[in-house]
C-alpha cells in the first residue's frame, strides 16, 4: 500500500489508502466514533426540508493555504498519540508552495478539484441536515470509510456560512482536516 503524503499536495487518488490505513489505526488504539466531528459534535440529526429548500453551500467554493496552516489544525483537533496511532508523519515544512483547492456543491453532488487541472478527483455526495451540519457520503472513500469500523460513511460535518466565507469542521481524520479546515473557502461562483 502507498503510503499518503499527510498534506494535500499529494493527489486525490492516494487519499482512499489513507482513509483505510486511519480506520485501522482508530480501531487499534481504541477510538473512533462512526459519525462524529469532535467533541461535543451532534451525531444524529434529522435532515429538515426547510434547510434542504434553500442550500447554503450551492456553489464553487475556493480555499488557499499552507502546509503549517494544515499542520496547525490536525495538532488542535487530534493529540500526538492519535496521531502516532494513525501513522500521522508530520512532514517539515519548508519552501512548499500553497495548495489551492475548489468544493463545488450543486444539488447534493459534492466535488472536491484542483482549479487549474479542472480535475476532480473526490465525488460525493452531501444532504442538508440542518442551518449548519451536512452528512458527507463519499462511495470512493476519501472523505470517509465505507467499509471499516470507524469514521463510516455517512459522516457528520459542521459548517458555518458568514457571506461569501464559508469554514467546516469535519470528521477527526487528519489528512480530512488538513484540507477542509486549514483556511476558509471563499464562494468563486
Amino acid at each position: 500500500m502507498t503510503q499518503r503524503s499527510p498534506w494535500p499536495h499529494a493527489t486525490a487518488g492516494m487519499l482512499g489508502a489513507a482513509v483505510t490505513l486511519f480506520s485501522l489505526a482508530v480501531t487499534a488504539c481504541g477510538g473512533g466514533d462512526s459519525d462524529s466531528t469532535g467533541p461535543g459534535a451532534r451525531t444524529a440529526a434529522k435532515e429538515s426540508s426547510s434547510a434542504a429548500a434553500a442550500d447554503p453551500l450551492s456553489g464553487e467554493w475556493q480555499t488557499e493555504f499552507t502546509c503549517k496552516q494544515s499542520a496547525r489544525v490536525v495538532h488542535a483537533r487530534l493529540s500526538d498519540r492519535e496521531l502516532r496511532c494513525l501513522g500521522w508523519e508530520a512532514a517539515p515544512c519548508r519552501n512548499q508552495a500553497s495548495t489551492v483547492l475548489l468544493a463545488r456543491f450543486d444539488k447534493g453532488a459534492l466535488a472536491l478539484c484542483e482549479p487549474d487541472s479542472g480535475l476532480c478527483e473526490v465525488n460525493a455526495t452531501y444532504a442538508l441536515v440542518d442551518e449548519d451540519t451536512i452528512r458527507v457520503d463519499d462511495p470512493a472513500g476519501y472523505l470517509c470509510n465505507r467499509t471499516g469500523p470507524t469514521l463510516r460513511c455517512p459522516v457528520t460535518w459542521n459548517f458555518e456560512r458568514i457571506g461569501d466565507r464559508l469554514t467546516f469542521q469535519v470528521s477527526p481524520d487528519p489528512w480530512v482536516m488538513s484540507a477542509w479546515e486549514a483556511a476558509p473557502f471563499e464562494l468563486v461562483s
